[in-house]
């Protein structure tokens, strides 16, 4: 993989995420155009509850983690000279950005999970292949 400029990169991600979106759509105007099929709400109930039960795990996740944030971030130990309560001061900080970081992170997978998940489940239902 060659490298590229990170504005090209993301319009790149940005322009197949759309086309994603869009099929999706289309594909969706199609199931809703059949014939229902009576395991159809549950197998889409099914996916919306398996993401839900993720999206839990995760908040619950990050609570705990921002908890364990506060207790070190409230707390100055060994922290007995200026340079070192600088520097205790800029690693909670660090360390908050990078919590901040994962969890965009970790849900920005969940919602393209979701969104593969979906889609190849959908395609399934309109016969695509």
């Amino acid at each position: 993989m060659k490298n590229q400029h990170i504005a090209l990169a993301a319009a790149q991600v940005q322009s197949t995420q759309v086309q994603r979106c869009s099929t999706m759509v289309q594909d969706t105007v199609k199931l809703a155009m059949t014939q229902p099929d009576p395991g159809t709400f549950a197998e889409a109930a099914e996916l919306a509850r398996a993401t839900t039960e993720q999206a839990i795990g995760l908040q619950k996740q990050w609570a705990q983690d921002w908890a364990n944030w506060m207790a070190y971030a409230s707390t100055i130990s060994g922290a007995d000279t200026i340079p070192k309560i600088a520097d205790r001061s800029s690693n909670i900080v660090l360390q908050a950005q990078a919590q901040m970081a994962n969890q965009v992170t970790q849900m920005s997978e969940l919602v393209d999970n979701a969104m593969v998940s979906y889609n190849f489940w959908v395609a399934q239902k309109i016969g695509k292949d």
